[in-house]
């Protein structure tokens, strides 16, 4: 159990650690370029859009549904689903030479709903999630180089908590008083 949960925590790491660098190469891109994604699709009575624009070291995401008509007879409903399906582009992206002008985005993070619509707005700084995309990778590079260093010292006949060498008394640490693991044996 303890191995598949090691496995788990390493894939997480990687996959936060790739999240943080592409989100790094973002932000360093909205600098100079803009960049819209949408991505449109279609339910049994439900259309939505979602948008991502990059700008200026921002973020803009929507979420937009927009209700098919359920009332109406099925046959009329039918043909206003295909017309619905056939304005569908599915998943593009647009490129801006010009970054996001700055009135667009605010400096903090703001997300807004709208519940009589059902859309969604947030506007993050990328720098916050590229923070937040680095949180397990640091975690790990901290465990491992603690197992390191306590590889090390056991190794090297060290105490493991401060770090003295025990050669003379290798039964207890005389600087913090804590028991080796190895003593006993």
């Amino acid at each position: 159990m303890k191995r598949l949960l090691r496995i788990i925590f390493n894939g997480l790491t990687l996959l936060t650690l790739l999240l943080c660098a592409w989100t790094g190469g973002l932000w360093v891109r909205s600098c100079w370029i803009s960049d819209s994604w949408n991505w449109d699709g279609c339910t049994a009575n439900t259309l939505w859009d979602i948008e991502v624009i990059t700008g200026d070291g921002f973020a803009h995401a929507s979420f937009t549904p927009e209700r098919i008509p359920t009332d109406a007879d099925p046959k009329i409903r039918d043909e206003i689903q295909q017309i619905y399906r056939s304005m569908l582009r599915g998943f593009h992206r647009i490129t801006y030479p010009y970054p996001m002008p700055q009135e667009l985005g605010p400096r903090r993070l703001e997300a807004e709903y709208y519940h009589e619509t059902g859309q969604v707005f947030v506007t993050f700084s990328l720098w916050h999630a590229i923070s937040v995309f680095a949180i397990l990778p640091a975690i790990w590079i901290w465990q491992m180089m603690r197992r390191r260093c306590n590889t090390r010292n056991n190794r090297d006949n060290l105490c493991l908590t401060c770090g003295y060498d025990l050669r003379a008394t290798p039964d207890r640490c005389p600087e913090c008083g804590s028991v080796p693991a190895t003593a006993g044996q």
